[in-house]
């Protein structure tokens, strides 16, 4: 992004921010990104989601909007084929150009991940939502089927729980190890950074730090600033605190069904009909969950990566490793050193403890 790029970004959400209508996605253009989002998602069964009565009144009065500006776009192009259609003839022989026949609306004309992130943020609590969809993924080998296991199906565009992929060889497929008996590669993919899960976590943590500027009369407008770098910058130029709070808000909105990679504070209800119970109804919302080990084990392996670059050396001990780790118990932290060593993951050298390249 050049420099006048980023200057226009900035000044956009430093508009956005002062404006509290965009902010919670209320304006129509965010409120129509918000109903295109819905109807595309819904359309292919990869939304389910129930908005409180008192916030749906907006967003129906945007989708009759929007209806009526399709229907109208339809009428003004079916107009335009019919009298081509008429002429087609005559204008063979006299060479007049026929008719101009507008384009039709489509979805992707609305596509705006951060109106909608906007409009989520701020209305969270006020809608239950689960994104993607889990199903039964038959595993063949040479040719016949042995068994089952659970797939998940994301919506393009929200973004995808951070994963870890990769292939093992050896025993058993699984995850690597290192007790000789298993090899293999893996990598590591973060959520897409224009995602709408990314901007959610964005704007949440745009909003903590903009709380702490209101109290803060002596660093107010450098954190003000701070804000902006959050809203704008792409992960790998915002301070290494802030990546990984970061990471740690994009898990609270991955919002998968129950089943599904991420899912976090899952909600069943069951709804009685004709006196059976019916299917329970999965939904999720925005939560606090722990990280998982192999999470923080890339934490853990990041932060030591990062000592070495920052200090020319490594952690002397495993405290002074511990220290500089954030997103769960000490005791836990340590534990996790203590079993990344025993693994060969991290090894102590002259220069105190590296990851095992």
């Amino acid at each position: 992004m050049g420099t006048l790029a980023v200057s226009e970004a900035r000044a956009k959400f430093a508009e956005i921010l002062a404006d509290p209508v965009q902010r919670a996605g209320e304006d129509p253009a965010s409120l129509r990104a918000v109903v295109a989002w819905h109807r595309h998602g819904t359309r292919l069964q990869l939304i389910r989601m129930e908005i409180d009565p008192g916030v749906l009144v907006p967003l129906r009065t945007a989708g009759q909007a929007l209806d009526a500006e399709i229907a109208e776009r339809t009428n003004s192009m079916a107009t335009a084929e019919a009298a081509n259609r008429a002429t087609r003839y005559t204008r063979t022989v006299s060479g007049e150009t026929p008719l101009f026949v507008p384009e039709p609306i489509t979805v992707e004309q609305f596509r705006n991940p951060d109106a909608v992130a906007r409009w989520l943020v701020a209305h969270a609590g006020q809608y239950q939502l689960a994104v993607g969809r889990v199903f039964e993924h038959a595993v063949e080998w040479e040719g016949e089927v042995i068994g089952k296991k659970p797939a998940f199906v994301a919506l393009d565009g929200w973004g995808a729980p951070a994963h870890t992929w990769g292939i093992v060889f050896g025993e058993a497929l699984g995850t690597l190890a290192a007790d000789g008996n298993r090899w293999g590669w893996q990598q590591t993919y973060a959520v897409p950074d224009g995602s709408i899960q990314t901007r959610c976590a964005r704007w949440v943590l745009a909003g903590r730090i903009e709380a702490e500027a209101a109290a803060d009369r002596t660093q107010g407008d450098a954190l003000r600033s701070l804000v902006l770098d959050v809203l704008t910058k792409p992960r790998g130029m915002l301070p290494l605190p802030l990546q990984d709070e970061l990471t740690d808000e994009e898990a609270r909105w991955t919002l998968a069904p129950a089943g599904g990679p991420g899912s976090v504070n899952l909600d069943t209800e069951r709804q009685a009909t004709d006196g059976r119970s019916a299917e329970p109804k999965t939904v999720a919302k925005p939560g606090r969950r722990p990280l998982t080990d192999t999470k923080l084990d890339e934490r853990i392996e990041r932060r030591c990566r990062t000592f070495w670059r920052e200090h020319q050396r490594g952690p002397a001990t495993v405290e002074e490793l511990s220290n500089k780790v954030r997103g769960a118990r000490a005791d836990r932290i340590l534990a996790r050193i203590k079993t990344l060593l025993a693994e060969g993951v991290l090894i102590v050298t002259e220069k105190g403890i590296k990851v095992d390249e």
